[in-house]
């Protein structure tokens, strides 16, 4: 038996409160995926997961047991956490197809390992950087920093 997963980035998108953004299309759409995911629940191997940082706009019904009943918030990264992200972006071997192309018009050019990254990331205004934060952030000033 093969297991799948199913992953939707900014669910909420999908599942917003109906009063948010009631369209028809929308409407329709979430109602789908309820249905959906209400038939997944008999079968095994199969896992559907979803992220969003708008978790106040989800519709309650898409939060039962059997849809996304299991929620597991997941903070932005500490300052240590904010170190490992940029030294990551800094080292060129980020993984993630984004992160190797542009950001805003800027491409991501490799950083001169004088750079002090900690002192970065102990800035207080990346205190509430995510990761894609920090990696616009390393993509705009890269060319200044090599």
């Amino acid at each position: 038996m093969c297991t799948m997963y199913t992953f939707f980035d900014e669910v909420d998108a999908l599942t917003s409160k109906v009063n948010d953004f009631g369209t028809q299309v929308i409407e329709r759409v979430r109602k789908q995926l309820f249905i959906e995911l209400d038939g997944a629940e008999q079968r095994t191997g199969i896992f559907v997961l979803g992220a969003t940082n708008r978790p106040e706009v989800m519709d309650s019904a898409l939060l039962r047991p059997g849809r996304f009943g299991n929620l597991i918030y997941i903070p932005l990264p500490s300052q240590d956490g904010r170190v490992s992200i940029l030294k990551a972006l800094a080292s060129g071997k980020e993984t993630h197809a984004r992160h190797k192309q542009t950001h805003a018009g800027f491409k991501l050019m490799p950083i001169d390992a004088s750079v002090d990254l900690s002192a970065i990331a102990r800035m207080k205004a990346c205190e509430n950087f995510s990761g894609a934060d920090l990696a616009a952030l390393v993509c705009v000033f890269s060319p200044f920093l090599s």
